[in-house]
């Protein structure tokens, strides 16, 4: 009994883990979010050759 506790107690943890944090996974994330447009613009602008808090 105590063999199958110590194998199924790391195999529920894991599965609760995985289902929290597959959600929040970049890779099912598409379309940016406000605070990551904020970012991807900053980027995109400083590519560009404008100096990040004068012309930004």
């Amino acid at each position: 009994m105590r063999i199958i506790r110590h194998k199924i107690a790391p195999a529920i943890l894991l599965l609760v883990v995985i289902g929290v944090l597959l959600p929040v996974s970049p890779q099912f994330i598409t379309i940016p979010s406000r605070d990551q447009g904020v970012f991807l613009y900053a980027g995109q602008q400083i590519l560009s050759g404008e100096i990040l808090y004068r012309d930004v």
